[in-house]
Parts: structure tokens; C-alpha cells; sequence
């Protein structure tokens, strides 16, 4: 599943010096009916999988627009093969970002732009790698985390974004190599009375194929264009500054896999988020 925008949902107050965040999230993505290629296939065994993820994640403002972020998904799989369901659990890769954003106020509006450099740990366990849709939870190496999103807000609430996001898998392990992806997208949002931040979007996913000593074929790797549509509320009242909630939803519209596999049907995310300046509450403005 893809990676969604920052500047894109986010809708906490700016990762200024000394704002500590912490964020968790509940993810199900849903996979009932086969194709080969961009055409359905049939699901003689009848075979589904079912993935929640619910993910874990802290950021600190460091200075002047520098943040780091860390987080870790865990996973819950429900599945079929033609026989009795099954469900497994586990743990997935760890994951460390530094980002920098920066904004620049104009007449009509505001310019965001944020990048980002990172890397995920091998921390995942064999749940998350041996079913290919959770491969990109748990690749067993080390890898390279690249992300670039950028926005454009009127001062009347309509506003665009872009964005982009890779992960590359430059080694194997125990013979298999973990697909690399990379996904990238363009979406419109609008503020509504200065706390809802709905927006929708088209988001593309491309995920290279796992590479496994031995076997030639490989039934993974995908191409997927989402239309995705989200609803972020940040709370204003007082007491609950710093809280906000985001749900988003992301259907397929368009998939191309190599090989046979479960396609997904649907993609829901709930979150909740909390951020506070933990020193310097008040910086100086000039």
C-alpha cells in the first residue's frame, strides 16, 4: 500500500523546534480475487488475505524545519489458501526518517515543500515477508528510504500537492530480494472552517518484483493506480490542541501484476495524532 503525503493529511501544527509528535494508525487492506497480468483469473481455491497494520510512529522537531521521524508497523494477517483461515502476527521493519520542510508565504498563499532521507532496519519478522502484499512491511535488509512531497495552499483553502516516495532493496537475504517500490501521486485539498482538511487524490504504486535464487518466475511485483480520498480533523478547542484524527480510503482503479496473484479490493486507514512543543513553547518570531 502506498505511502500517503506529509504535507498532504497532515494537519498537526508545524514540526517546529521542540515539538515531539506521536502517532498511531490502523491500516486494512483487503485481497479476494486474482489476476494474471491486468486481466482476472480464476480463484479456484477461493483464497483471500486479509492484512492489518497498525503502525507506530514518533517525530521531534530539531531545528528550524528539521525533524526526525521513527516508526514501526505490526502486522495482523488473516488468511487462505483453499483450506482452513489462518491468522499470523508479527512485527515489521523499523523505520528512521530525517526531513526537512520548508514554507514560504506569498500573497495568494503558501508554498510548502518537504523532503526526506531515511532507512529501514531488518527488525521484520518471517510473517510479514512470506506472503508477497506484506513484503513491503519486512524485507529481512537494510534499505534506503527516499521522499519528496510538495503543496500549494490559497489563502481562500483550496490547495495541491504532490509527492513522491521510494524504497530501494539494494541486497538479498537467505537468497531472496525483497522488491524495491516507489510510489508518487497529485491531489487537491480544502480547508473547511479551519479544522476538516478533506482532500482526494490519484496516487500510483510500482513495486519490483521479489527476486528468489532458483525461481525464475516470481508472482509479485505490481503496478496500481489508487483514487484515494481522506478526511483529516485537527481539534482547535483549547483542551484538545495538538489532537488530531485522519481517516483515509484508497480503492483501485487500475492494476497490472506479474504473474498470478490476489489483487487488492480496498484500502482503509484510521489514525490519531498528538503533537506538543516540549521545550521552547514560545520561539521568537521576527
Amino acid at each position: 500500500m502506498p505511502n500517503l503525503p506529509v504535507g498532504g493529511v497532515d494537519t498537526g501544527s508545524p514540526l517546529t523546534a521542540g515539538r515531539l509528535e506521536f502517532g498511531l494508525a490502523f491500516t486494512y487492506g483487503y485481497r479476494n480475487s486474482m489476476k494474471e497480468g491486468d486481466q482476472p483469473a480464476p480463484n479456484l481455491e477461493e483464497a483471500f488475505t486479509g492484512a492489518r497494520v497498525l503502525s507506530l510512529e514518533a517525530a521531534l522537531g530539531l531545528w528550524r524545519g528539521l525533524g526526525v521521524r521513527l516508526g514501526i508497523p505490526i502486522l495482523g494477517l488473516v488468511y487462505s489458501d483453499g483450506g482452513a483461515q489462518q491468522k499470523e502476527s508479527g512485527v515489521g521493519d523499523l523505520w528512521l526518517r530525517l526531513g526537512y520542510t520548508h514554507t514560504a508565504g506569498q500573497l495568494n498563499g503558501a508554498f510548502t515543500l518537504h523532503g526526506n532521507i531515511g532507512v529501514s532496519a531488518p527488525t521484520g519478522s518471517t510473517v510479514a515477508t512470506d506472503l508477497p502484499p506484506n513484503a513491503a512491511y519486512a524485507s529481512q535488509t537494510f534499505n534506503p528510504l527516499l521522499g519528496l512531497d510538495l503543496g500549494y495552499d490559497f489563502r481562500f483553502g483550496l490547495g495541491f500537492f504532490a509527492l513522491g516516495d521510494a524504497r530501494w532493496v539494494p541486497y538479498a537475504r537467505d537468497d531472496r530480494r525483497a522488491g524495491s517500490s516507489i510510489t508518487y501521486g497529485v491531489g487537491i485539498r480544502y480547508q473547511l472552517f479551519d479544522r476538516l482538511f478533506p482532500w482526494v487524490g490519484a496516487i500510483a504504486l510500482h513495486r519490483f518484483p521479489d527476486q528468489v535464487a532458483g525461481e525464475p518466475m516470481s508472482n509479485s511485483g505490481t503496478d496500481t493506480l489508487y483514487v484515494g480520498v481522506g478526511l483529516p480533523y485537527a481539534f482547535r478547542w483549547k483542551p484538545l490542541q495538538g489532537l488530531a484524527l485522519h481517516a483515509t480510503l484508497m480503492i483501485p482503479a487500475y492494476q497490472h501484476v506479474n504473474g498470478m496473484q490476489l489483487v487488492e479490493a480496498l484500502n482503509v486507514t484510521v489514525g490519531i495524532r498528538y503533537g506538543f512543543n516540549a521545550w521552547n513553547p514560545d520561539p521568537p518570531t521576527r
